[in-house]
């Protein structure tokens, strides 16, 4: 059985999730901490060290309203704007779903999540009215360093089932001191910010705290790297996007199973800050988006199938 709101000590931020929404926390017996909420299948909080990994926003909204900004929220089974001339929905119904917790783990390390067609609101299916589904979604601290996360689609209908889905991680760093290393070069991408397309040569994405960058990268090599430079200056190279910085720390390393080869690069700089009614008008300052994701060419389950993807998340400091 699940524990809802079982931890009264936590930060302020944490302690109205298990006021309003189900939260599980789960405190192995190592340095970290991780918190979920039922409400999108959402992880809200991981800690190594006493340091939040995850950025949440202080405006987030948590009474299960909509989406909670910030954390681990799944994107599913669509990414971006809907394709259904009857949905105007972001992201998918996944993130704005209540899911149900079905099991926590023994040993108090991890939980999970299960999200049936039944469960969503019908008005929230758009093109999946007539789909069966069954998703479980399983987050489990692997060590002392590292999370990990997992999500298995089923198609329990009689049509083939289509998706496309993301894990869209806030990360909590300098956002002026780091750059992404996609480990690639001749990383095909789309800048969703001009609708124009390109090769990043050097595999590398930075300047985040000079302009809004929204990146859909694809057939990327895992792992990605989140390095911080420590104000130390850059060294540019020739002919990327960004240059490996001298004297480069990683701090988070995201790791994805094959099925999730393209990654989504995002920090909304100052205009679109200001124009989100749940995020700080500085927080841009305060974190990056590095997500995991199969966006250009969707998945389809077959009928009676089921389709796995796992990531794991590793802290360096």
């Amino acid at each position: 059985m699940c524990r809802a709101g079982c931890v009264r000590s936590l930060t302020l931020a944490v302690v109205v999730v298990v006021v309003v929404v189900v939260v599980v926390v789960v405190t192995p017996p190592t340095s970290s901490f991780l918190s979920c909420s039922e409400h999108g299948a959402h992880v809200t909080n991981w800690t190594v060290g006493g340091r939040d990994v995850l950025f949440l926003s202080s405006k987030a909204v948590l009474d299960g309203s909509k989406a909670i900004r910030g954390g681990i929220p799944l994107c599913f089974p669509w990414f971006g704007p809907s394709t259904h001339p009857d949905s105007s929905l972001q992201h998918g119904f996944a993130r704005v779903s209540n899911w149900r917790c079905v099991d926590e783990q023994q040993d108090g390390r991890g939980l999970t999540m299960e999200l049936k067609d039944s469960d969503v609101d019908p008005a929230l299916l758009a093109g999946y009215s007539d789909s069966k589904f069954v998703v479980r979604y399983s987050v489990k601290i692997l060590d002392g360093s590292s999370l990990g996360l997992e999500m298995v689609v089923k198609n329990v209908g009689d049509v083939p089932l289509p998706f496309s889905l993301a894990f869209h991680s806030y990360f909590r760093v300098a956002a002026a001191s780091v750059e992404v290393r996609l480990n690639a070069t001749g990383v095909r991408f789309l800048d969703q910010l001009s609708g124009s397309e390109g090769v990043n040569a050097g595999g590398v994405v930075e300047g985040f705290g000079d302009r809004e960058i929204d990146l859909v990268c694809y057939g990327v090599t895992n792992p990605i790297d989140i390095v911080t430079n420590e104000g130390e200056k850059r060294a540019k190279s020739k002919g990327t996007e960004g240059g490996a910085s001298a004297n480069a720390t990683t701090v988070v390393t995201i790791d994805a199973s094959d099925g999730l080869r393209d990654a989504v690069v995002w920090n909304p700089h100052v205009a679109k800050s200001k124009a989100m009614a749940d995020f700080g008008d500085e927080e841009y300052r305060e974190m990056v988006c590095v997500e995991s994701a199969r966006v250009e060419t969707p998945v389809v389950v077959r009928a009676g199938g089921e389709w796995a993807c796992s990531l794991r998340l590793r802290v360096f400091r």
